[in-house]
């Protein structure tokens, strides 16, 4: 990113579920003129360098069959997922933003960041997938410890413009923040690490004929800024 550097990795401290929390109370309690407050520069992102030009759309999922791991309370399990593909015929589509509005505006008071404008991607939004006879590689993406999907944005945009399927995931009560589809805004829940303890719970259609779920690779980052690829 150029003139602000957004922690797009393993932030090297992460706010409490009960600092989260209140960030996003306050947030909620303000009207929509706070919300819309003077931006900084405009940042932008690097140019995917692959051949295809990319699009992406959005998934909630509900597995009603298990509770969420950190909210008792919640007697389903929930994600956002975000999938990126190389993309036909994009140039009638919008462009996909970094973040909602409501997700940069939380992200900055959780970080205490400045007011960012924050950078368009590079990808359409729900345009026609590219089609490749024998389907595409998949590669999933599992934020750091508090993360956000976004959290790897270039990274992900260059896998799917060199022909990958890329699927990133919010994992909720998680992540630090996630807006569900209905406006929710939910906040991490995650106990706070102790030692070595390990906090992780146990357009076109995208179809077996658009990829290849026997060729799925997974990279991610762990809190402590280990990557596995």
């Amino acid at each position: 990113m150029s003139g602000v550097a957004l922690p797009l990795g393993v932030l090297a401290a992460k706010a409490t579920a009960a600092t989260a929390t209140t960030a996003i109370t306050a947030i909620t309690a303000t009207n929509t003129a706070t919300l819309q407050p003077t931006l900084s520069k405009q940042l932008t992102l690097p140019a995917p360098t692959g051949r295809h030009r990319i699009s992406t759309v959005s998934l909630h999922l509900v597995d009603p069959s298990r509770p969420d791991p950190w909210v008792p309370d919640v007697p389903f399990r929930e994600l956002m997922i975000q999938i990126w593909y190389p993309a036909h015929a994009a140039d009638d589509y919008p462009r996909a933003p970094y973040a909602t509005p409501a997700t940069a505006r939380a992200y900055e008071n959780i970080f205490s960041l400045p007011v960012l404008n924050w950078p368009m991607t590079h990808a359409s939004l729900g345009a026609p997938v590219h089609p490749l006879g024998r389907g595409r590689p998949v590669v999933l993406y599992s934020p750091s410890l508090g993360g956000e999907r976004f959290e790897t944005t270039c990274l992900v945009e260059e896998l799917a413009s060199r022909g990958y399927v890329v699927v990133t995931i919010d994992h909720v009560h998680d992540s630090d923040v996630v807006e569900l589809p209905d406006g929710r805004l939910e906040t991490a829940a995650v106990p706070a690490p102790t030692g070595d303890t390990d906090n992780n719970p146990p357009g076109d259609r995208l179809d077996r004929n658009t990829i290849r779920p026997d060729v799925v690779q997974s990279i991610g980052a762990a809190f402590w800024g280990m990557w596995v690829i």
